[in-house]
């Protein structure tokens, strides 16, 4: 049994995007970036109603076949409880002796970063800027979440044979002044190429582990697309490999388990985007100085110990000690910030080249000690992105009646069907 809750973000302009038409048995959830946490609001994010918006509306559904999909009633509770709660529920009604495969990417701690009053009363209000205060009640609402699941499975005796695999999908987002994110000692964060936006923290925890491997960290490369490959592996079967490629993915859990090499040598963070490759980087590329994230032009790859970034990585570029400060000045620093105007000024224009197994705030470019790592890695960037398939099944630009089911009906659902 397969089974989604929580955030979808893979397309819904179409029914055939949705979970429960891409294998999943069953779906709750919401389908776009983000909502409000209590009320389940999409359009409107940071309030709890739409208020005068008019494309605005509840992005809550659930169904449990393709032909039942369709907006959820249970809108109104805190997000997280729901999800927790159909979770233990799946759990509680699941056969022992029958494998479950559950995706529960939780919207915590994805802004708008809200949590119940009692989860802030938990720590010394005194101690932390108020966003950082979101972020650590946010945190603690996750936390209960997750040890209320794991309970679920130890009371069913499914713990034992359980695997628990805890990971972000990208670094703090410190581009907004006072946001509370921190990605120390890495540099940069969300919307960049800096290992502070791309190298993100998790942990597995499964009686299957070894007890010598317990408590230790695994530092070999693993790249987003190596789950589905370990997972296949781990249920016994092959994967679909009839594409026009062979997948990207890798089993780590030998590896895991071992603490041996693993088997990704390589990660491309960013094929060469369109702007690089057409020579024609600008500032309207990444300038967006009301929300201080200035976008990347170019590319990332990293192979071994190397990384290389070409043309500009991406800001915020800086990175914060711990413990956390605060920083009022930040957005002003934001405003105030160099920006690239040309390709010939990009930061990167001629490659940077990082040791990120010692260098982790990338702060010392070897690239002119290096020449020939750097014109081997440009070349193996150039040519995956000359080779990349174009994305499939992504939908179409929105027609301008995009909005017309929600003002309808109130709720955000597939509306070109």
């Amino acid at each position: 049994a397969t089974h989604a809750i929580g955030k979808w973000h893979c397309g819904f302009q179409l029914k055939e995007q949705t979970p429960t038409h891409r294998g999943f048995d069953s779906f709750l959830g919401y389908y776009h970036a983000e909502e409000n946490y209590f009320t389940q609001m999409y359009g409107n994010t940071d309030l709890p109603t739409c208020g005068n918006r008019t494309c605005c509306g509840v992005d809550f559904s659930e169904g449990n076949s393709p032909n039942e999909i369709a907006p959820s009633t249970k809108n109104g509770t805190y997000s997280t409880y729901v999800y927790a709660e159909r979770a233990v529920n799946i759990i509680a009604n699941h056969p022992v002796e029958k494998p479950l495969y559950m995706y529960l990417p939780f919207q915590n701690i994805h802004g708008p970063t809200e949590a119940p009053e009692r989860f802030a009363k938990l720590y010394n209000q005194s101690q932390f800027v108020p966003q950082r205060l979101k972020i650590v009640a946010c945190l603690s609402a996750l936390d209960e979440a997750v040890g209320n699941i794991t309970s679920a499975l130890k009371s069913k005796g499914m713990w034992e044979n359980t695997i628990l695999i805890f990971h972000s999908d990208n670094g703090g987002d410190i581009g907004v002044a006072g946001n509370g994110m921190n990605n120390y000692p890495l540099r940069g964060g969300k919307w960049t190429h800096w290992e502070g936006g791309v190298r993100i923290v998790g942990f597995i925890h499964s009686p299957l582990i070894p007890e010598a491997r317990r408590g230790t960290h695994y530092s070999g490369m693993i790249h987003v697309t190596d789950w589905r490959a370990t997972w296949a592996a781990l249920a016994g079967v092959e994967p679909d490999n009839s594409g026009p490629f062979p997948l990207d993915g890798h089993n780590i859990w030998p590896a895991i388990i071992s603490g041996g090499d693993s088997p990704r040598t390589e990660v491309v963070h960013q094929v060469l985007t369109s702007p690089w490759v057409n020579q024609s980087c600008s500032v309207h590329n990444w300038d967006h100085r009301t929300t201080c994230h200035y976008t990347n032009c170019g590319g990332s790859i990293r192979v071994g110990n190397y990384k290389l970034l070409l043309g500009y990585p991406g800001f915020p570029d800086h990175s914060f000690p711990i413990p956390f400060p605060h920083h009022p000045d930040q957005k002003e620093a934001c405003r105030n910030a160099t920006v690239p105007g040309t390709l010939e000024s990009l930061p990167c224009n001629k490659g940077c080249l990082f040791d990120v197994t010692v260098d982790k705030m990338e702060s010392n470019d070897i690239s002119a000690a290096h020449p020939d790592i750097v014109e081997q890695l440009t070349k193996k960037l150039l040519d995956y992105s000359k080779e990349g398939l174009p994305r499939r099944n992504q939908g179409v630009p929105d027609p301008p009646s995009k909005c017309e089911i929600v003002r309808s009906t109130g709720y955000w659902q597939p509306y070109m069907d």
